[in-house]
């Protein structure tokens, strides 16, 4: 990571911190069962309970105040998309798949969808982050502490 400018070494650093501590219940969970012999990890068991959904939105709700208390900004046109439609976006279609997929019941294939759409929202949003964040510290250069 030596050759890489700063504002993507920082970008990264921000997501992996954020991935680490937003996803902390998932990995209190896994090593909680990791300590239990013969016990499973239950991955439908967690993204039947829409932790992923949750996380996606607060990544895009922390990105979105961030931006609005902080002082750089976008051009108008890049703001409407990247703080405004986007985050519209990831709220409507993760509330309408968390809720809708108490419908699908025993339907397995709706099930593997929601999932699937579950894991998907989760990346993107994570990209989103880590490329809102990058391109912040872009804007406002390296902090210098003195």
């Amino acid at each position: 990571m030596n050759g890489l400018p700063y504002f993507v070494k920082a970008g990264l650093k921000w997501a992996a911190a954020t991935i680490a501590f937003g996803l902390l219940p998932l990995w209190l969970r896994a090593f909680g069962l990791a300590l239990r012999p013969g016990s499973g990890f239950d991955v439908e068991g967690v993204l039947k309970e829409g932790m992923l959904v949750f996380f996606s939105m607060a990544i895009v709700s922390a990105i979105t105040v961030d931006y609005f208390l902080s002082s750089y900004r976008y051009s108008r046109f890049v703001e409407i998309y990247t703080v405004v439609l986007f985050p519209s976006l990831v709220y409507i279609f993760t509330l309408a798949a968390y809720f809708s997929s108490t419908l699908y019941g025993a339907d397995v294939v709706a099930q593997n969808r929601y999932m699937a759409f579950e894991i998907l929202m989760a990346i993107v949003s994570s990209i989103y982050a880590c490329f809102h964040k990058m391109a912040q510290y872009h804007i406002e250069g390296p902090v210098v502490h003195g």
